[in-house]
């Protein structure tokens, strides 16, 4: 959410989707109205893009699947870093014992119910994405079901 301000002012018209409690989360960050995406359907998109809101108790992760070209996108809920790609060796090391090497960090995964979490996961390897978006490090152009697998698979167990 950290740039939808400067979206915003780039394209005053457009109308704006929010995760619920993004406001509370960004402070005044945010200081304008958006819909919120805390259904599955209902969207001007839903033809072509799934929406799977996936609710914890910190935040509401917003995951999108675009059927035509396999596309899965993710915010949080994989985060990729590449070491060679961190400049110090302490972000290398916190980011190994967070687990942002391409899975979901340990933290994050306190926040969500493992039966909720589960039933996403599934349902979201079940779409057989080829590629994975994440916000946060390298993603993944192909095999994306499988990696979907090897990153929860702490879950799927």
């Amino acid at each position: 959410y950290w740039w939808l301000p400067l979206w915003h002012d780039a394209f005053p018209g457009a109308k704006v989707y929010l995760a619920p409690r993004i406001h509370e989360q960004a402070k005044s960050r945010i200081d304008f109205d958006g819909a919120s995406l805390e259904q599955e359907s209902g969207y001007p998109w839903d033809e072509e893009i799934a929406t799977l809101p996936v609710h914890g108790s910190y935040m509401t992760e917003i995951v999108f699947f675009h059927r035509l070209s396999r596309t899965l996108v993710l915010t949080d809920f994989i985060e990729n870093f590449e070491p060679a790609r961190l400049k110090s060796a302490f972000t290398r090391l916190l980011t190994r014992f967070g687990g942002a090497q391409g899975q979901m960090p340990r933290d994050m995964r306190l926040t969500y119910d493992r039966k909720l979490l589960r039933h996403a996961v599934e349902t979201m390897i079940g779409w057989d994405p080829e590629n994975i978006v994440i916000a946060h490090g390298r993603w993944y152009d192909k095999n994306g079901a499988a990696e979907l697998r090897r990153s929860f698979r702490w879950l799927l167990k």
